[in-house]
This record gives C-alpha cells, structure tokens and sequence, in this order.
C-alpha cells in the first residue's frame, strides 16, 4: 500500500523473534537440542559445578548473553501483554502483509503461524501472504536470508503472484495461502 503523503510503498512483514535463548542454545548446539537436553529440567538446586549448569552458564555468556537477559525478560512481558492488541490492530490495517515462518522452528511451531494467519491476517484489507520457509528454524534472517529478502521484495513490490515456491526448487520458500 502507499503512503497518500509520501507514495512511498509500506510493508509489514511479522517475524517473531520470541525466545532468544533457546534458539541460540539450538544454533550452537545443532537444530532441536534445546528440547532433547531439557535444558528447562535441570534442578535449581544443583550444585554450580553440575556440567548442565556449566554448560548452560557458558550458553548464556557467550557473547554477553547474560547481558541481554533483562531486556529480553522485558521483551517477552510486553510482547505477552500486548501480542493480541497489535495483532487485531494489524488485522485492520490496508498494509500488505507477509507472514512468514520456518518450518523447522521448534520455539513457534507452525501452528502459531497457522493461527495468526486464520485469525489475525487471512481476511484483513491488503494484499497477505503466508510463507513457509522449509530450510529455517526460530532465526529466518540467519536460516534463509536470501528467501527472506525475496519474500520481502514480493510484498513491497505488491503484485500478485501464484501460489507457488520461489525458484521451483524443493528448498524453495512455499507461498502455502493469499489474500487479493
């Protein structure tokens, strides 16, 4: 959709990045390890030289992890509060819309994208769209760039576009619905 005042086209498109941590611990420990190691298991009152807890403390440090603990303790309270006011705000705005999810994405799986989309998205004004990336987890600006970019550019360019997979490859991005 343009803007009336400047005709510069806007795009929306949602990512969600909830849940830092687990996608991290995931990206240096390999794809779904979170969940095998039950890392949210562990006994808070383990001793500290227990190889989980050490294990988890290096997780967390690298990069200064510990550091951004707060805000992202913060992020997930507002994002709880106030997740379903934005979406039913975005459900009646004319801006193009793209959501798009991975389908390996352990932290949301697809069945949070399949109820944004139903609930929030599918019969909203604009021009929407939901892909699924096949080659991405949690991160899709990490997994699928290059898709991501494209998808991107599609919505901006706001022009139909069949149902498809981009470039006809098997590890294509699948445009799975849309809306006129």
């Amino acid at each position: 959709m343009s803007d009336p005042g400047t005709g510069v086209t806007r795009v929306a498109v949602y990512l969600d990045f909830d849940n830092i941590v687990i996608s991290r611990y995931d990206q240096l420990h390999g794809r779904g390890q979170f969940q095998r190691d039950k890392v949210r298991a562990f006994d808070r009152t383990d001793k500290a030289a227990d190889p989980e807890i050490v294990a988890l403390t290096k997780c967390f440090a690298h990069n200064d992890g510990i550091g951004i603990l707060p805000d992202t303790i913060q992020y997930l309270n507002e994002r709880a509060a106030d997740e379903t006011n934005w979406l039913a705000a975005l459900s009646t705005n004319e801006i193009n819309t793209s959501l798009v999810w991975g389908l390996h994405d352990n932290v949301s799986p697809i069945r949070v994208a399949n109820f944004v989309w139903q609930k929030f998205l599918h019969d909203k004004p604009g021009r929407n769209r939901y892909w699924i990336l096949p080659t991405a987890d949690h991160y899709l600006q990490c997994d699928a760039a290059a898709q991501l970019a494209h998808v991107v550019r599609l919505t901006a360019a706001a022009e139909p576009t069949a149902l498809c997979t981009l470039g006809d490859r098997p590890d294509g991005a699948v445009l799975v619905d849309q809306t006129p």
